[in-house]
């Protein structure tokens, strides 16, 4: 029996483990806390902060992007990376995390794992 991951893969061309491909979930975090800046040119940076309630004081993670939803996306792939996620993998997390309305302001950003 097919099941979305085998099928998603076949028709993708990859070569991917399901096992693998929820091995790699576990790894994805369930928050990341990052400060936000507004360029001069209307640019939004991101410093990631903590990653699941953790501080990185020797890791510095940043990117910078267009408009939020933008941002969201690079926070993703930024994230994806950070953990080592194959490549092959990333396109089954793209979005997953998302904006958390409870803890965001205009200096500051909380995504979670949905």
């Amino acid at each position: 029996m097919w099941n979305v991951h085998k099928l998603r893969a076949k028709l993708l061309g990859y070569k991917i483990d399901p096992d693998e491909l929820e091995a790699y979930r576990t790894v994805v975090p369930n928050t990341v806390n990052m400060h936000i800046e507004l360029t001069k040119d209307h640019k939004l940076i991101a410093t990631v902060k903590m990653i699941d309630g953790k501080k990185l004081d020797d890791d510095f993670l940043i990117t910078e992007a267009k408009n939020q939803d933008e941002l969201i996306t690079m926070i993703n792939d930024l994230v994806l990376t950070y953990r080592h996620v194959p490549e092959i993998y990333r396109p089954y997390f793209r979005r997953i995390l998302m904006p958390s309305d409870a803890k965001n302001t205009k200096e500051s950003l909380t995504l979670v794992k949905g």
